[in-house]
């Protein structure tokens, strides 16, 4: 297979020149410590870039690989040539026609090399070598992905690779802040002057729809003196007149496009703002309420897949993955513990999804002991109680993956250069909606760098941040609750009714917030629910390792069917318990898409084909309800009750910026026969929650199965329930 690129470059062209160089490229196994003299003479195995080792025609042995991209130019080269490196692991020692041009260590963040020395018209020869997991020096702080429910880290360059021309000056980066309110961007420009001398310039800046040729504006901010061998950020404002919002429910894009003398470059931005209301700590999206429901995608997990293939690089089939969330009635997504392919952020923009945009750092910190913890409590004035036993009990982590180590220099030095790439690479996203610097994590080093990163003013747009179970960094950033009922294997559906519906103190880690036992001292910040139930089954209907006790508790001898149905009735149950309660910001179901596999802890919900993406129809109805934007629960989960009259609440709340009203009914069932049903009207005013009460006659009969169904009809004449299933003793 041809593993040569020809690049033409059109003679005379200003601005500039993107060229791709994914497709096929060389591979040989190696070493991590071979150097430059140990580049393999030759090459005899080819791999798909992106993607990783597992993808090459012959299996990959070894702690490192070499890939070899050969690429004929032909034209006049720029001044300028940039190699783009979107995402690659574990570390990336690059080499070109020969030299040696740098190492770069970050694996979730873009290598951008300057590569204008080493470039020559004609003949090419880009060398890459790629580590396996573990071949990274720790000492040098970087991320390596580690998580505990992974069984393989296969290695890879897994996102796209690119070669970016131009002349001076480089438009290096552009943000985009939007202020909807005011129909108003701010826009910064970075400019990069690679020359040995001062050079001057105008930035012109356009922004037109996406969709459409209509441009909206233009501005020009004259005369910028770029001193040699420098970078300057010039900020202006722009006014978009009548500006079209962006939401999940209405997806529009706007473009910027900035033009100097000798580069351009443009992004795609939406007209968004989103944070959480100081007061109510409620999600607000362009100034209106707006709860989010969703999901999650482990993409690192699922790159173990047996039948993951290609599968992550495949643009219609990352489609229909989101699509099939959006019918499912949700308008989220954590990115969880690391960053898919680029092209997963592209689509969110245009199919519409808020993005909790989770770093890969879990467990992944030096041993932290309680001593330090209070030193940095009180530095930091956070509220804890030094003498709850339970604060000084907290156990330690194992330095397993001593990473970042205690020393803050090191931090600055390593870490949060890596965050601001990744902010400047992905804040022009209206997908992306909140920061997420780590997941269930105990160390005071990531709350110093979200504070360091706000101070820097890295993110114009400011968005909150997620801390996972440290405190969090300001009022109005979020708390990561991960409330697993089921986690205790002898967990009865009926023992939600003893439960809060604030998952902060109701969670056995909750005491993480604010290191006491004592649930006055929680934060008050706004909670988000982005892991529950503990309920998995893999694709072919099976428990997970972490499920099976659980399920001969709960469906001993069940068939493949029953736990499919259960599953999908359960995880529905658990969704309405925590919406209805409306003391969380977020609900956002565990997994989206991740493995299934044998031995594997957690599962998505797809059936066995994933390559055709579908669900069991039970989960399709339930979930799609229980995620409704006018959502509806049964205000009791008893799985058993006695003969006589029962008081039923049924609340109905409402997601959504206006009044909704209508019947609701509640029946009950024996079998497919109604046994009774009655109505009511009801009205929920925008945002608001209306609860409903029925009394309802419980039969003698003992030997049939029964359920209450409440229900209403949709705008779009679709019957959305909640559904309760009971036996009566």
């Amino acid at each position: 297979m041809n593993t040569v690129s020809t690049i033409k470059l059109a003679k005379g062209l200003k601005g500039r020149q993107v060229f791709s160089l994914n497709g096929r490229w060389e591979i040989q196994a190696s070493y991590i410590d071979s150097k430059l003299e140990s580049i393999p003479e030759t090459f005899t195995n080819t791999i798909a870039v992106p993607g990783l080792w597992d993808m090459a025609d012959e299996p990959v042995l070894g702690s490192a690989a070499w890939y070899k991209k050969e690429f004929h130019i032909e034209g006049e080269l720029p001044s300028v040539a940039t190699l783009k490196i979107s995402k690659a692991f574990w570390g990336k020692y690059i080499y070109l026609n020969g030299q040696h041009i740098c190492d770069h260590h970050p694996n979730f963040t873009p290598a951008c090399v300057d590569i204008a020395p080493y470039l020559q018209v004609g003949k090419n020869t880009l060398i890459i070598k790629i580590g396996a997991m573990g071949t990274q020096d720790n000492s040098l702080g970087h991320p390596v992905g580690y998580d505990k429910e992974k069984f393989e880290y296969i290695p890879g360059i897994y996102d796209d690779v690119s070669l970016i021309l131009s002349e001076n000056p480089v438009v290096q980066y552009i943000q985009v802040a939007p202020q909807p309110s005011l129909d108003v961007i701010k826009v910064q420009v970075t400019l990069q002057n690679h020359l040995e001398q001062a050079i001057v310039t105008d930035a012109n800046i356009k922004i037109e729809e996406v969709l459409s040729t209509n441009q909206i504006a233009t501005t020009i901010v004259a005369g910028i003196e770029i001193p040699a061998n420098s970078t300057i950020t010039k900020s202006v404002e722009i006014t978009i007149p009548n500006a079209h919002l962006w939401s999940p429910e209405d997806p529009f894009l706007y473009k910027i496009d900035v033009e100097t003398i000798g580069d351009n470059n443009s992004s795609r931005f939406g007209m968004r703002h989103f944070c959480f209301d100081k007061d109510s700590k409620i999600p607000m999206l362009n100034g209106k309420p707006y709860y989010l429901r969703g999901n999650n995608i482990t993409m690192y997990r699922f790159f173990e897949d047996p039948n993951r293939a290609v599968l992550p690089w495949d643009l219609e089939w990352a489609r229909e993955i989101l699509q099939s969330f959006k019918d499912m009635n949700m308008n989220s997504i954590r990115y969880c513990i690391g960053f898919p392919p680029e092209l997963w952020y592209e689509l969110a923009d245009e199919l519409g999804f808020l993005i909790q945009d989770e770093y890969p750092i879990w467990y992944e910190v030096e041993r932290m002991d309680t001593t330090i913890w209070r030193e940095f409590a009180e530095d930091m004035n956070i509220s804890y109680d030094p003498t709850d036993p339970l604060w000084w009990g907290i156990e330690n982590l194992d330095g397993k993956y001593p990473v970042f180590g205690k020393n803050l220099p090191a931090i600055e030095e390593t870490i949060i250069p890596e965050l601001i790439d990744w902010i400047n690479e992905r804040a022009n996203h209206p997908c992306v909606a909140i920061w997420d610097i780590q997941n269930e994590t105990q160390t005071f080093l990531t709350y110093i760098m979200v504070k360091k990163i706000r101070e820097l003013g890295v993110d114009l747009s400011n968005r909150p941040w997620d801390n996972g179970w440290c405190p969090p960094a300001a009022e109005t950033d979020s708390i990561e609750c991960h409330p697993y009922f089921f986690c205790d294997a002898n967990f009865k559906m009926a023992d939600i009714n003893k439960q809060d519906k604030d998952p902060a103190p109701s969670m056995p880690h909750f005491f993480t917030f604010s290191r006491t036992s004592n649930p006055e001292l929680t934060p008050n910040n706004p909670r988000i629910i982005n892991e529950y139930a503990w309920l998995w089954i893999d694709r072919h209907g099976q428990p997970t390792a972490l499920t099976r006790e659980l399920y001969e508790n709960l469906l001993p001898d069940a068939t493949t069917e029953q736990r499919r149905v259960y599953y999908a009735k359960a995880v529905a149950k658990l969704t309405e318990f925590w919406r209805s309660g409306r003391k969380v910001a977020a609900v956002m179901y565990f997994c989206g898409l991740t493995y299934s596999k044998p031995r594997g802890l957690t599962s998505d919900a797809f059936l066995p084909d994933i390559a055709n993406p579908s669900y069991h129809p039970a989960f399709k109805k339930y979930m799609t309800d229980a995620f409704a934007p006018l959502g509806i629960c049964i205000e009791d989960w008893s799985e058993e009750y006695v003969t006589g009259v029962k008081d039923l609440v049924v609340s109905l709340y409402n997601d959504e910026g206006c009044r909704r009203e209508g019947e609701v009914s509640l029946s009950l069932y024996r079998d497919e026969e109604v046994l009774s049903k009655s109505e009511q009207s009801y009205v929920v005013e925008a945002y608001g929650i209306n609860q409903q009460s029925f009394e309802v006659e419980i039969p003698a009969d003992k030997e049939s199965s029964y359920r209450f169904v409440a229900a209403y009809i949709d705008s779009k004449g679709n019957q959305v329930c909640s559904v309760r299933d009971f036996k009566i003793i």
